[in-house]
Order: C-alpha cells, then sequence, then structure tokens
C-alpha cells in the first residue's frame, strides 16, 4: 500500500512538473551546456529505449552549439521526441538528430515568427515515421491531446517541449506530413562566449 502510494505521489509529482513547464511557471536551473555534447551523451540512453528497428543518426554541428538553458528539461525533450518518432515507426526507421546555428535578423520576421533577432543554437529531430495530418498538427502542442491509445500518453510531451523552449526564450516548431514523417525543431538562445 505504501509502495503504491508513492508511486501515485511520483506520478503526481511528474504530471504537476509537466503541468508547469507548459505553463512555463517551471523553476528552471539553466546551465552552459553544449547541445553536441547533449546529443553525444545520451546516445546510450537513446539506444536502449528505442527497438533495435529504429537507426539513430546524429548530424552535429562542427562548431560547439553552446545555450544556457535547464539539462534536465533539454536531456527531457530529446528523450520525448525520440519516444513520439519511435511512437510513429512500428515497422523501424531512423531518427535524426541536427544541431546548427542560426541568426535571425530582423527582416527574417516573417519566416520566424516569436522569435526576437539574435543568434541561436538549433536541434531538430526528424524522423521518417507516419506523420501527422493537418488537423493533428494543428493541435499537437495542446496540453492532454493525444493520438496514443488510452492509458499510454498523457498528451503532454510535446507541449511540454514548447514550455521548456518558451521558458529558455527560444522557440519550438513542428513540420509535419502524413507518410513522410515528422520534424522538431528547438531554438535556443546561443550562449555568447
Amino acid at each position: 500500500l505504501i509502495t503504491e502510494a508513492l508511486e501515485a505521489a511520483e506520478l503526481g509529482a511528474d504530471l504537476t512538473g509537466r503541468l508547469l513547464a507548459f505553463a512555463r511557471r517551471q523553476p528552471l536551473e539553466p546551465k552552459l551546456l553544449d547541445l553536441n555534447d547533449l546529443v553525444d551523451g545520451m546516445g546510450d540512453l537513446l539506444a536502449r529505449s528505442l527497438p533495435e528497428s529504429i537507426r539513430i543518426e546524429a548530424r552535429l554541428s562542427e562548431l560547439p552549439c553552446r545555450t544556457r538553458v535547464d539539462p534536465g528539461q533539454a536531456e527531457n525533450a530529446i528523450l520525448n521526441l525520440a519516444i513520439n518518432a519511435r511512437d510513429a515507426m512500428p515497422e523501424g526507421g531512423t531518427i535524426t538528430l541536427t544541431t546548427e546555428h542560426v541568426t535571425i535578423e530582423t527582416d527574417d520576421a516573417g519566416s520566424h515568427p516569436n522569435l526576437a533577432p539574435g543568434n541561436y543554437v538549433v536541434l531538430s529531430i526528424a524522423d521518417d515515421g507516419t506523420g501527422m495530418t493537418p488537423e493533428v498538427l494543428e493541435r499537437a502542442l495542446e496540453p492532454f491531446f493525444t493520438t496514443k491509445d488510452a492509458g499510454t500518453g498523457t498528451g503532454l510531451g510535446l507541449s511540454t517541449i514548447f514550455g521548456f523552449a518558451k521558458q529558455s526564450d527560444g522557440l519550438a516548431r513542428i513540420e509535419s506530413e502524413p507518410g513522410a514523417g515528422t520534424t522538431v525543431t528547438v531554438y535556443l538562445p546561443a550562449a555568447e562566449e
């Protein structure tokens, strides 16, 4: 009985943390980190979390991709996106993690709304899975929206990632087409040396 109560409390704490992240009120502990090192360091965890039918490909920038964010939330974002990609590829496929540098100019406002001009490091996670219909894509960031069977998804994964990016003064963007896979791109402010 005590074990069940502790498990319920831990689930409740996790749910509360995800809701706070979505609402952008979760206290973050930003630290300087390199997205390249983070992706490299998560290789074993991702390999253990995914079936052998899914290949992981990393295309990392030759330059360091330093940003100042909460490392736990950044790891959680990568793991959540990898698990979503796994679920979209029941027959297997490839997950590609890409890091790069992007500079947003003032005249880029049309193609990058909600991002202030400046230098960003970008993490993209792409899969070649089933993709999303326009109707699903439109609702993908809503909290509690899920396409998974009851009991298998909370519907908070993508909304939590969106909240984390926003709270870190960045942005998360999703692109998807049925049969063509999904790409989630997270823009985070580049840390000044």
